[in-house]
């Protein structure tokens, strides 16, 4: 009699305790997911712009369910530790540009590089590889924040009529562009962003290279180059990266969720940072900046020099993946 009183008692108590684990797994599963973010671009800064329309897409189709809480740009966390805080799960997401993790992730070069938009990238494979790629050091990449306008714009103080009128002009530049402009007979020089006006206007360089759409009319350099090179090359590289073991502990359903949002997402990425680019030339022009165009085949080997120069680095640096995310990102 005792025993079965017993083995009562443990089937009733067995029962209460599954019924209030799946009660409480239940309730976890109501519970909004909040996701923290953060930028690497000042909060009111145009290149955050394709990523703050992902977040209010989040926010308003996933109420009650999915949240981003963005916590802010480089004010919060520091551009260069952004990354890290990512790995550290500080944040659970970076909006963030290829350059500022290409030493961590040499491949994130290709973003540039690329000649698709991110439809595109996602059709051949690019994304596939890049996923995978990134997954080797902790991160998920979602996708892109940036992409279409181009990232490589050459502007100068003085007129130039040919790419060879470029030999031995001091340009301001990055590590992406060094190659390119060596080849070109070009001096690179390295000056961050916001002392390129005064380098400009102290005769230190004589021209830089950058995108416009981030910003050209709104920093003055209308003030202190008078001419823009009308070939571009290169795109954005602007990704948003998630924490690996964050996302592997969502939920199936969010997971997908936060694919599916940033797919679409990516369907006005390009016309963004384009009407972006379009409006900083207009502006530009109204302020008396010419537009120069290069003898037609003079043009296509400026252009093809940019890109066979910027493949020749990464595929130097990774020598396994290069050749691939070149293949899959050449139209």
């Amino acid at each position: 009699m005792r025993k079965n009183v017993l083995c009562i008692f443990i089937l009733i108590t067995g029962v209460c305790v599954y019924s209030l684990f799946g009660l409480t797994s239940r309730a976890m599963a109501q519970q909004a997911v909040v996701i923290k973010a953060i930028m690497a671009w000042p909060e009111n800064y145009t290149s955050n712009g394709p990523f703050r329309e992902w977040v209010n897409r989040v926010n308003e189709s996933g109420k009650g369910k999915v949240q981003i809480k963005l916590i802010g740009g480089p004010e919060a966390i520091p551009l260069f530790e952004q990354i890290g805080a990512l790995k550290r799960g500080v944040v659970d997401v970076v909006n963030t540009a290829a350059a500022y993790y290409m030493g961590t992730i040499p491949e994130a070069e290709a973003f540039g590089l690329s000649r698709l938009n991110p439809e595109e990238e996602r059709a051949k494979g690019f994304y596939d590889l890049m996923a995978e790629i990134h997954k080797e050091h902790g991160l998920m990449y979602l996708g892109r924040m940036q992409g279409a306008a181009p990232l490589g714009v050459l502007c100068t103080k003085i007129q130039i009529k040919s790419s060879k009128d470029l030999a031995g002009l001091k340009i301001r530049s990055v590590p992406i562009y060094d190659a390119f402009l060596k080849e070109l007979r070009a001096v690179p020089v390295t000056i961050p962003v916001p002392e390129i006006y005064t380098a400009l206007e102290r005769g230190i360089v004589d021209g830089f290279i950058q995108p416009l759409a981030g910003g050209f009319t709104s920093l003055g350099f209308h003030e202190v180059v008078k001419y823009i090179v009308n070939h571009y090359f290169y795109q954005l590289p602007g990704t948003a990266l998630v924490n690996m073991e964050y996302w592997n502990k969502l939920p199936q359903e969010t997971r997908h969720f936060l694919i599916n949002t940033v797919k679409e997402n990516e369907k006005t990425v390009g016309k963004y940072f384009m009407a972006l680019h379009s409006l900083e030339i207009e502006k530009g022009q109204k302020a008396g900046v010419k537009l120069v165009d290069f003898p037609p085949d003079d043009a296509k080997q400026f252009v093809e020099t940019a890109y066979r120069t910027g493949w020749e680095n990464l595929l130097k640096k990774s020598p396994k993946q290069g050749p691939r995310l070149k293949e899959l990102s050449t139209k």
